[in-house]
């Protein structure tokens, strides 16, 4: 079955190629003066390089420190930067990739990278990504050194790792995506990314609705409390957002806040 789809996705890709290339003979004069921004900007193959080497450059710069500071960083950065690129977008699924290339590798336990680690990063804001890698290096560090400031170089270094390896993957596929834009593969991406996207955001939602009703349900033994604290937080909210135009991590905060007072007091 997957070389099957393999093969099909193959010559999808070739079968696009052979029309989108009839397709910009006849177009090439109406468009040259459309896309020569584009084409001198950030889809040359000249423009893309010098992004990927500031990445480099800046990921270099952010490490040195940590170089002089910890033996090994060489290793935890490559490591992580493979990690990155491997779930690349983060969320969720980094835990199990970090889990196999970390607690396994032997760079960090597994009763910290679950019992510190990840409670950690799950109760701050930001990628999951970032927050794990980062939190993994400084507890590596701290381990060699017993070092609180090395522990935090490493911690940058590896905060510098996903954020360039993310970026430098970014920019790849963006492109890519630049120079075959007029490709039917792409055209079908552009129609469908929002839908897709859109799809995944409302799983996100309701998984996250579904688990805080177990949490109230767990406490006070009713679905309908659950229901009602959910209800009358969503209401105040929305008329905060429609009366005084609130931006959404103040709504975020209140929501917080609300949900701890109400659940205690009752």
């Amino acid at each position: 079955m997957k070389i099957s789809m393999l093969a099909l996705s193959c010559y999808g890709i070739v079968r696009s190629l052979i029309l989108s290339k009839g397709k910009n003979n006849k177009d090439i004069d109406t468009k040259v003066k459309n896309t020569s921004t584009d084409v001198k900007g950030k889809h040359t193959i000249k423009g893309f390089l010098a992004e990927e080497l500031a990445w480099i450059v800046f990921l270099i710069i952010v490490s040195v420190p940590a170089a002089f500071a910890v033996k090994g960083v060489f290793d935890y950065l490559i490591q992580g930067i493979i990690s990155t690129v491997i779930s690349f977008g983060g969320g969720e699924a980094y835990i199990t990739i970090a889990d196999t290339v970390f607690v396994s590798g032997g760079f960090i336990t597994s009763d910290v990278f679950y019992g510190q680690v990840l409670p950690v990063a799950n109760a701050l804001p930001g990628p999951i990504l970032s927050k794990v890698l980062a939190a993994i290096g400084y507890y590596v560090a701290f381990d060699v050194t017993g070092s609180v400031g090395a522990g935090l170089f490493l911690a940058l270094a590896g905060y510098a790792a996903s954020l360039a390896a993310s970026c430098m993957v970014f920019f790849l596929v963006y492109f890519i995506y630049g120079r075959f834009e007029s490709l039917e593969l792409f055209q079908t991406l552009k129609k469908w990314i929002l839908p897709i996207v859109s799809g995944l955001l409302i799983t996100t939602i309701l998984s996250m609705v579904y688990e805080n009703f177990n949490v109230i349900t767990e406490h006070h033994g009713s679905v309908f409390i659950a229901l009602a604290i959910c209800l009358v937080i969503y209401a105040l909210l929305m008329f905060l957002h429609k009366k005084y135009r609130l931006h959404d991590i103040i709504l975020i905060l209140l929501a917080g806040a609300l949900s701890l007072a109400v659940c205690n007091l009752l």
